[in-house]
C-alpha cells in the first residue's frame, strides 16, 4: 500500500514540474510577443512627425515655401493624413535625391513608402505610411524655369603628389569635380595624365621648391632660358590653360616676372594665377578647419564663386559641410571654370 501511495506521490510531482516547465515556455511566449507589440508602438511614427521631418527636408534642399502647395487628398477615407502637397522641383535638383533623403530620414520599422514616377511631364508621387494608415501625400513636378542658385565653391587640392596608389585612386573616385595642385616634374607628368583622364583636372604651381631643373623659374635666368622652361613646361603640361604661382616666391617677386607672364600668354594664353587669390583653410586641427570654412561660406550670394586651397587631409574634414551646402544648392565647380570667371 505504502508502494502504491510512493509511486502516486513521485507520479504526482512529475506532473507538477512538467505544468511548471509549460507555464514558464508559455510566459516567456506572452512577454516576448508583448515585447515585439510593445516596439511596434514605439516605431511607428505620427503623421504631426513625417509632416515636420519631410518640410524639414523640403527646407534643407532649399525648396521655398512659395513651391509647396496644399492640396485636396486624392483618396476620399484618409483621416489618418497630415498633408497632400504638390511641390514644384528646381531643375539642378533630381527628385531621386530627394526621396532618397526622405528615405533615410524616415526609415523605420512599420513605416512603408510607395513612389511612382512618370517620365512623361517630369511628374512623381511619393505616398508614406505607417501601421497600415497613408500619413503623407506628395505630388513631385520639376520646373524646367526654376533653379537653385545659392553660389558656387572651388577646391585646389594640394598633396596629391604624397598619396599611395590606394589614396589615390580613392581621391580619383571621388564623385565632385576635383583640381589637383601638381608641381611641374618628369615624375609628375604621368600622374598629370592620370588626374586628367578621370574627371578631375590637374593644376600646376610655380614656386620655389621645384627641382627638375627644366621645369625651374629662377629670377636670375636669362630671357632665353626662361623661354626655354615656358617651353618645356608647357609640352609637358598642356591640360589647363591656368597655372598657379606662389605669389611669396623669388620670381614672382622680382622683375623677370612681367616677363614670365607675357611668355605663359603668348605661348598659348595661360595664365599665372596668385595663390592670393584662394582663402587657405590651413589650420592645424579639423574643428579650426570646419570653422574657416564656415567663416568662408558665410552669407555665400547666387553671384558668388569662392576659391579655396587647403591639402587632402583638410579637405576630407570639410565633407560633411559640403554636403550640407550642396543640398541647399551650392555648386561645386572645376578650379578651371572658375578661374576663368574670376579672369573675365
Amino acid at each position: 500500500m505504502k508502494t502504491g501511495q510512493s509511486l502516486n506521490s513521485k507520479l504526482l510531482l512529475v506532473v507538477l514540474f512538467c505544468l511548471a516547465i509549460l507555464l514558464l515556455f508559455f510566459n516567456l511566449a506572452i512577454d516576448k510577443y508583448s515585447q515585439k507589440e510593445e516596439t511596434l508602438f514605439v516605431n511607428e511614427l505620427s503623421a504631426a512627425t513625417i509632416d515636420s521631418v519631410f518640410n524639414s527636408i523640403l527646407s534643407e534642399y532649399s525648396i521655398s515655401r512659395e513651391q509647396i502647395k496644399k492640396i485636396k487628398p486624392p483618396y476620399k477615407k484618409c483621416d489618418s493624413l497630415a498633408a497632400a502637397y504638390s511641390i514644384s522641383i528646381p531643375k539642378d535638383l533630381p527628385v531621386p535625391v530627394l526621396l532618397h533623403e526622405v528615405f533615410n530620414k524616415l526609415n523605420k520599422e512599420n513605416t512603408r513608402f510607395n513612389s511612382i514616377e512618370k517620365a512623361i511631364n517630369n511628374y512623381s508621387v511619393l505616398e508614406i505610411s505607417a501601421a497600415g494608415n497613408l500619413k503623407l501625400y506628395a505630388e513631385f513636378k520639376t520646373d524646367k524655369n526654376l533653379l537653385r542658385e545659392n553660389g558656387k565653391l572651388s577646391f585646389a587640392l594640394t598633396g596629391v603628389e604624397n598619396l599611395n596608389k590606394d589614396e589615390l585612386q580613392t581621391l580619383i573616385d571621388f564623385p565632385e569635380f576635383l583640381s589637383l595642385v601638381i608641381l611641374p616634374s618628369q615624375k609628375n607628368k604621368d600622374l598629370s595624365a592620370q588626374i586628367n583622364t578621370n574627371k578631375k583636372e590637374a593644376i600646376l604651381l610655380i614656386d620655389d621648391s621645384i627641382e627638375d631643373s627644366e621645369f625651374k623659374f629662377v629670377k636670375d635666368y636669362s630671357r632665353r632660358r626662361l623661354k626655354i622652361s615656358v617651353r618645356l613646361t608647357i609640352g609637358a603640361f598642356q591640360q589647363s590653360k591656368f597655372i598657379l604661382i606662389d605669389d611669396q616666391s623669388q620670381i614672382y617677386n622680382s622683375p623677370a616676372f612681367s616677363f614670365l607672364e607675357k611668355e605663359f600668354d603668348v605661348r598659348g594664353g595661360y595664365n599665372l594665377i596668385p595663390l592670393s587669390v584662394f582663402e587657405r583653410l590651413d589650420s592645424d586641427t579639423e574643428e579650426k578647419v570646419v570653422e574657416q570654412f564656415r567663416i568662408g561660406t558665410k552669407n555665400l550670394s547666387k553671384t558668388d564663386t569662392r576659391l579655396f586651397l587647403c591639402n587632402m587631409k583638410n579637405f576630407y574634414a570639410l565633407l560633411e559641410e559640403l554636403r550640407r551646402l550642396q543640398k541647399s544648392g551650392v555648386k561645386i565647380i572645376p578650379l578651371s571654370v572658375a578661374l576663368n570667371e574670376y579672369n573675365k
